[in-house]
């Protein structure tokens, strides 16, 4: 079993996460995943709903707050656990991509925000790298 590309790293008063990956399309899935993981909750039953997601920004680190921003909308309001994403594509300041979730239960953790504070994509030897702080 393949190890997360994301953990949770301590934050005076919220959550944050540091996520890495090989190119910008993995990042912004392993973002989302780790996300996920901070919602916690499990599925109820099998039957899966799914969301196209398509945006725009100025650059890629508020790309990638709007995209988080979009996801954790779609999750609260429908009530839904995360079950996979799929990015189709991924460029500097644009995004194409979907998430599939289901119905979930024990929903007990909830993100009111994805901030910019310590917000920098940077490049390592192994790909990108970021750190995400989130509002609760």
């Amino acid at each position: 079993m393949k190890s997360p590309s994301w953990r949770e790293i301590e934050h005076t008063a919220d959550w944050a996460l540091e996520v890495w990956g090989k190119t910008q399309a993995e990042l912004f899935r392993n973002a989302a995943l780790g996300v996920a993981s901070l919602l916690g909750g499990r599925p109820l039953g099998t039957q899966t709903t799914s969301r196209h997601f398509r945006l725009n920004a100025p650059d890629r680190e508020t790309l990638l707050v709007d995209w988080l921003s979009e996801l954790l909308f779609w999750l609260e309001e429908q009530e839904l656990v995360l079950d996979d994403v799929q990015i189709e594509r991924v460029e500097e300041t644009s995004f194409l991509g979907e998430a599939t979730g289901m119905k979930g239960a024990d929903l007990g953790r909830h993100i009111k925000g994805v901030t910019y504070n310590e917000l920098a994509i940077r490049s390592t030897d192994q790909g990108l790298k970021t750190t995400i702080v989130f509002d609760v």
